[in-house]
């Protein structure tokens, strides 16, 4: 970083860079990055103190989903997620291994014909998707 950039930077976080040499500079500007707390930081404290995710947002004008992110990941929170039902195709490939009739598929699982066909005739694209 030159010197010019410094004295930007240090005018930037409200430091007077007149008749300081570069390591004074660089110095002054550390100590008073260190001194100024992130968002994500103030966050973390806030919601440490036991302030809600929205309350958070308010309090330092963020959007929601940003407070939120940080505190979920913060929290090491994770919203609990189901398993997925097999897809039709899935399900009519298995009951065709089992030995069902086409017919009988369309019947049990209240689907056409063509679908049933379809899913038996076509391989499955990628995946474990059917």
């Amino acid at each position: 970083m030159t010197y010019k950039d410094l004295q930007r930077h240090a005018r930037e976080l409200g430091l007077s860079p007149f008749g300081k040499s570069q390591a004074q500079l660089e110095a002054e500007i550390q100590q008073a990055s260190n001194a100024t707390p992130t968002k994500s930081s103030q966050i973390r404290a806030l919601h440490d103190e036991g302030y809600s995710v929205s309350e958070i947002a308010q309090m330092l004008n963020l959007n929601y989903s940003f407070a939120y992110g940080v505190v979920q990941k913060h929290t090491g929170a994770r919203k609990e997620t189901t398993p997925r039902p097999p897809s039709r195709s899935q399900q009519i490939r298995e009951l065709a291994e089992t030995g069902v009739a086409r017919k009988e598929i369309c019947t049990r699982l209240k689907v056409t014909y063509s679908l049933v066909y379809n899913a038996l005739n076509n391989p499955p694209k990628g995946g474990t998707k059917g």
